[in-house]
This record gives C-alpha cells, structure tokens and sequence, in this order.
C-alpha cells in the first residue's frame, strides 16, 4: 500500500504519488509519478525545474525538428509511392497533409513550450496534447527510437518507409506523455495511489 505525498507544491487537482505495479511476472516495482485527479491521467514525476529546462530545450530545437519532420514525411511520401503504385495518389495526398500541418502544430507547440518555461506542469500537458494530435493520437508506444531492439527499429523504420498503414511514429518529447489513467487496467492488475 502506497500513500500520496507532496514532494512541491503543484497546482490544485494535482499530487506526487508513490504508484505500485504489480505486472503478470509477479515481481512488484514503483515509481514516482505526478497525477492529475481531474482527469485521473498519471505523468513521470519531474521537478518544476526539469520540466520548465526541458521546454527551453523544446522551444531551441523545435524549428530544426519540424524541418527534419518535414523532410522524412517528403521522403516517406516518394517511398511509399513507389512501393504502392496503385495506392499513389492517396499517398501523395496524405504525405502533402503531413508536411503541410507540421508547421502549424510546431507553432502551436513552441507557444506551449514557451509558455511552459512559467508554467511548467500546464506547459507540460499542453505540449504532450499538441503533439499527441500532430501525431493523430498513435500511442507513444509506438515510437520507433524507444523500442529497446535495434533490429526491431529497422524493421519497424522499413515498415514504415514501405506500408502505408505502419502504426510507427516518432515522439519529440516522450517523457511529456501520459503513462497512463489513474486505474489503467492495460498496464496495471493492481494499482495502489
């Protein structure tokens, strides 16, 4: 059993919480994490200060990330086009809509980013929605460079160089996404907050 301490003040609605995991192996683990109890979602605990760097960090190298999104997506386009011949058309039309609309949310989240330098927790979730909706809500699980095998990682780069319908994606800020609900049945048998 765990119980809910305050390691900083955070905002009303928010607490740093001890969380036990109790996964299919039987070996129990915990962590610490920040839970928002308005919308029951859990987040990685960091320090004010560690978020507010992090979103300097974002609002420094955003511009360079959204110009490499921008070049992978025309590459991805070109790619798919030519291993899908009849699907090509389609594919042109959504890799046009992918370069197109990484503009706007990299505008969208540097204005978060740098917001979140004042208000880190706020800035926090802002950014991690933002980019969750660039990404068109693919789960974070999903990101090719936080798979642990590398020959998984080219396997899941070709796949998605060469399938239309690849569930891969690429997080910039990973460490902004929800690790779950409070009561994530998925990831927990028996949660303890």
């Amino acid at each position: 059993m765990s119980t809910v301490y305050s390691i900083e003040t955070l905002l009303e609605g928010w607490e740093t919480a001890r969380v036990n995991f109790h996964y299919q192996d039987g070996i129990p683990k915990s962590r610490i994490e920040i839970i928002d109890f308005k919308t029951n979602t859990r987040y990685r605990h960091e320090s004010m200060c560690t978020i507010a760097f992090k979103c300097v960090l974002i609002a420094l190298f955003l511009p360079s990330y959204t110009i490499a999104n921008m070049t992978f997506h025309l590459v991805r386009t070109i790619s798919l086009s030519l291993f899908n011949l009849l699907e090509a058309p389609q594919i042109f039309l959504r890799g046009s809509y992918d370069i197109l609309k990484a503009p706007c949310f990299a505008l969208a989240m540097e204005c978060a980013a740098i917001f979140g330098i004042c208000y880190p927790i706020q800035g926090r979730v802002y950014v991690g929605t933002i980019e969750r909706a660039w990404k068109e809500g693919s789960d974070p699980k999903h990101d090719i460079l936080h798979l642990k095998n590398k020959d998984r990682q080219l396997e899941m780069l070709k796949k998605l160089l060469t399938d239309p319908r690849s569930e891969g994606t690429h997080y910039l800020v990973h460490c902004f996404q929800p690790v779950g609900g409070q009561f994530d049945s998925k990831e927990l048998l028996s949660p303890n907050i």
